[in-house]
């Protein structure tokens, strides 16, 4: 209750469930980006020919 600055269990559990959340969300932002990132340099060579070496 101290951390959040709230009055009630009810307050204080929503809001840790809530900053969970959030951090959860961010996490699969950030995971997708890394994907696109590595599917747009994958998608630059030719992976085929590449493979033959």
């Amino acid at each position: 209750m101290a951390e959040y600055g709230t009055t009630t269990k009810v307050e204080t559990v929503n809001r840790a469930l809530r900053d969970v959340a959030d951090r959860r969300r961010k996490r699969v932002d950030d995971l997708m980006d890394t994907a696109m990132f590595i599917s747009d340099r994958l998608a630059e060579c030719d992976v085929r020919a590449l493979a033959w070496r």
